[in-house]
């Protein structure tokens, strides 16, 4: 690996590290609070924003792809989505939150979290799809009944 690809593969991780601390800090200055409800607080903004930088690298930057390359842009996409996942599920167990709605939609986050890290290391891995034929076809079906779904959802509600 070349020297320079060094370098902007260490800057990109420095800018994913540090791209939450300022949202942290506007909350813990806006919000009081125990420093342990703080600190599962903050990881809640740590996975979002993680999961934000994630989408956003799944578009394939082209700026970012052309110094640090395709590989690399992937094995930083996958550990730092299981970052994300590992500081989610903290924030999930330890905060506290008196607004059920709140709660509501951090679990239905989480568990859809948890079925994407599933469904990708099952089917759009091919470790394992590869290996066993009749895992093949069901993952193209599965994709057309989700997204037809999706589909007459979008139609109902407009």
């Amino acid at each position: 690996m070349k020297k320079s690809r060094q370098i902007y593969l260490a800057l990109t991780w420095l800018v994913l590290i540090i791209s939450p601390f300022p949202l942290i800090i506007i909350l813990n200055r806006g919000l009081i609070d125990t420093p342990g409800h703080l600190l599962a607080y903050d990881l809640g903004v740590v996975a979002y924003v993680w999961w934000l930088m994630i989408v956003l690298m799944s578009t394939r930057p082209h700026w970012l792809t052309q110094q640090i390359g395709m590989p690399a842009l992937y094995a930083i996409h996958g550990a730092l989505g299981v970052m994300a996942l590992i500081a989610a599920t903290i924030h999930r167990f330890t905060s506290f939150s008196m607004f059920p709605l709140i709660k509501q939609t951090g679990n239905i986050a989480w568990y859809l979290e948890i079925f994407l890290l599933a469904y990708a290391a099952l089917f759009l891995s091919g470790w394992l799809v590869d290996r066993l034929r009749n895992l093949n076809r069901p993952r193209i079906h599965s994709f057309f009944s989700i997204s037809n779904s999706w589909q007459i959802l979008a139609i109902k509600t407009t």
